[in-house]
């Protein structure tokens, strides 16, 4: 007796579709402000973008901070559980207190490293905006 097989059914084929990752156009833009500020350094350049890159940071991280902390109070309640309740600082007043503090030493030394190196108008603009960005008053 012949033993029959059965017939597999074929294989569907599909061809694999070739996915063409679309990237978004490289913007081309101008020097970084942290750049900018440090143009016209020669001496300790790489510290010094490094540190200007920095307080770049730092400023866009006050002024979000500032618009985040606007109508928050500056204390608030808290329930350590066991019985313990009360009022503390708000802690994003704390760390904001802490960034401005580091902003602040930041800003000064790569003030001094500018004014060694450089007397360019560009850097010299910038380095008035983020001086303007320290001297703000909250609220």
């Amino acid at each position: 007796m012949a033993t029959v097989r059965k017939a597999t059914p074929k294989k569907k084929t599909t061809a694999k579709k070739k996915t063409v990752k679309k990237t978004a156009p490289k913007k081309v833009t101008g020097p970084s402000k942290a750049e900018i500020l440090v143009s016209g350094v020669k001496v300790m350049h790489d510290e010094a973008l490094e540190l200007a890159e920095s307080v770049v940071f730092m400023a866009a991280k006050l002024e979000e901070s500032r618009k985040v902390m606007a109508n928050e109070p500056l204390v608030v309640p808290y329930d350590n559980g066991g019985g313990q309740t009360g009022l503390k600082e708000n802690p994003h007043f704390a760390a904001f207190e802490k960034l401005m503090n580091t902003y602040t030493r930041s800003l000064s030394q790569l003030t001094q490293i500018v004014e060694k190196g450089t007397t360019t108008e560009k850097s010299l603009g910038v380095m008035a905006e983020l001086t303007t960005i320290a001297g703000r008053k909250i609220g």
